[in-house]
């Protein structure tokens, strides 16, 4: 999936910038890190919450990247999706926003076809990265009546096996009632 493949730090400076201001973000409560496990226990990438805005019932997950290992294993779905019941379950968002910096055209189908999401469109120029060089992103968004109906679909093959079964535990953070 797409929304996955932004490659792990090469080393333990990238590292530090890559997990100094997710903690920072975390502590000043404006994102929540999490990891991502696979069936062993082992860390395998990681993603967040971010613009959190309980006032409208909105939250946004990004910030996603899996070890070249986890690819195409069905974790990211997995970790999405539990992100996702999560934000609607718990929270009681009434959406949820996705951003993919693969704006292409043939990168648009993942997360449409694997979590429900609808594409909304591209934003141009939507930020600087590596060095000044421009970056268009896609959107896409989940609402809770989706994800609903979306979830009696089947899920990851390594979900459907029953290696990638997993509880999003959010430790102090309180049940919010967003909707």
């Amino acid at each position: 999936m797409a929304l996955a493949q932004r490659r792990p730090a090469a080393d333990a400076r990238e590292w530090s910038a890559f997990v100094e201001p997710a903690l920072a973000a975390a502590a000043a409560g404006t994102e929540i890190p999490l990891v991502t496990r696979c069936a062993s226990g082992e860390v395998v990438g990681s993603t967040r919450f971010l613009a959190l805005r309980p006032e409208h019932g909105s939250v946004e997950i990004g910030w996603t990247w899996l070890h070249p290992s986890a690819w195409s294993t069905g974790a990211n779905v997995e970790a999405k999706l539990l992100q996702l019941r999560h934000a609607f379950e718990v929270w009681g968002c009434r959406r949820v926003e996705l951003e993919d910096r693969r704006a292409r055209t043939s990168a648009r189908a993942a997360p449409s076809s694997a979590l429900g999401a609808t594409f909304e469109g591209v934003h141009r120029k939507h930020m600087l990265v590596r060095e000044g060089e421009n970056r268009d992103s896609a959107w896409y968004s989940v609402i809770g009546r989706r994800l609903a109906r979306g979830s009696r679909a089947p899920r990851s093959a390594a979900c459907r096996a029953g290696s990638a079964r997993g509880t999003l535990r959010l430790p102090g953070i309180p049940k919010r009632n967003w909707s």
